[in-house]
């Protein structure tokens, strides 16, 4: 019987670490929008020939907007696309200078990270970040380097990240499933 790992990460974990931001050019009131990704090619031989789907999950409050879109087969997730953008003081920061001295360094570490990008983009207001994770793809041990996900159960016998118990802690923690 195969075992499932939630991806339990806090809702400030999760929108601070896997957020991109992308509002430079964002007017105020306008809503973020992530980008068309193209789903990574699986190397598994558990999903071959089986259709993906895309599930997404937004929340909105007065200093952000976050969207989380995740690639899965059943309840496996395969990949997740994130587009996060949110103020400077919700971060507890002056403004964009300090939050590229802050946040260039962690993220850089980031991107040595195999099967995962993570951008930020300094706007005059805002953060825009944007992650892309390949969980198929990605080895556990690495998975747990992200940030939120250090509390993830990376034991042989878990053997793919649930969308259900994903699902579960995202909506407790204020996101609502897009239809």
């Amino acid at each position: 019987m195969k075992t499932k790992k939630p991806m339990a990460w806090s809702a400030l974990a999760f929108a601070a670490a896997l957020s991109l931001v992308a509002c430079g050019d964002q007017e105020a009131g306008e809503t973020a929008q992530p980008e068309a990704v193209e789903t990574l090619e699986q190397d598994t031989t558990e999903t071959v020939g089986q259709e993906t789907s895309e599930t997404v999950y937004e929340r909105k409050t007065h200093d952000s907007e976050e969207t989380a879109t995740f690639t899965h087969v059943g309840d496996k997730i395969l990949q997740q696309h994130g587009v996060y953008v949110t103020t400077y003081e919700a971060f507890g920061f002056a403004g964009p200078e300090e939050a590229q001295e802050v946040l260039d360094p962690r993220i850089a570490e980031l991107n040595a990270i195999d099967e995962y990008e993570h951008t930020i983009d300094y706007g005059e207001t805002h953060i825009t970040e944007e992650i892309i994770a390949n969980y198929a793809a990605m080895d556990p041990a690495d998975v747990v380097k992200l940030p939120g996900m250090d509390e993830l159960d990376t034991t042989e016998d878990a053997e793919f990240y649930s969308l259900e118990e994903t699902a579960a802690g995202l909506e407790t923690s204020g996101y609502i499933k897009v239809e």
